[in-house]
């Protein structure tokens, strides 16, 4: 399971412009292609399930099957989202992360709290010990981590999912 750019030990380009859907897509191809030459096995959890049906909708010559958690079809999202009150009130820290700077600061202030605080209000907080929770930390203080993590957010506003692409399941799903 790679970290995607961005995240922990991952390489994490300067600019929004680095964190768009066909960007990140194309790092997915980039593993697909060094490890096999064949398709693969996708599964993308949250943001990673974002890029994963992106790379399946463009790319299905990639994509044996495709498993995605905790997130929908983004066309589905888009559709249905505008007409589901509680689902604004939980992607509302979209629109903070927009901000320039300012998420930065309030999300490494006081060793993480922020953050730490977050996992913790986790549906089941007991999967995460002290030990995965310095793990996070010491990821979130790497240089330049915070900016890119939060430029996937970003690259949003800039276009960077991209248009909604119609969906047609080019593999198996049994």
């Amino acid at each position: 399971m790679p970290d995607q750019r961005g995240y922990n030990l991952s390489d994490k380009p300067e600019g929004i412009e680095n964190y768009t859907i066909d960007t990140l897509r194309d790092d997915i191809i980039g593993l697909i292609t060094h490890f096999t030459n064949d398709k693969a096995v996708v599964i993308g959890h949250d943001w990673g399930g974002a890029v994963a049906w992106h790379l399946a909708s463009t790319r299905p010559q990639y994509v044996e099957k495709l498993i995605t958690v905790n997130i929908p079809h983004p066309a589905v999202m888009r559709k249905v989202t505008p007409f589901y009150p509680p689902q604004w009130k939980k992607s509302s820290y979209i629109a903070y992360f927009q901000l320039p700077e300012k998420p930065e600061r309030r999300l490494s202030e006081d060793n993480y709290r922020v953050l730490d605080h977050a996992i913790g209000l986790s549906e089941r907080p007991e999967l995460f010990s002290r030990e995965d929770v310095d793990s996070y930390k010491q990821a979130w203080d790497r240089k330049g981590a915070l900016t890119a993590m939060l430029n996937w957010y970003r690259a949003i506003r800039a276009g960077g999912l991209g248009p909604a692409v119609p969906f047609k399941m080019p593999f198996r799903t049994d």
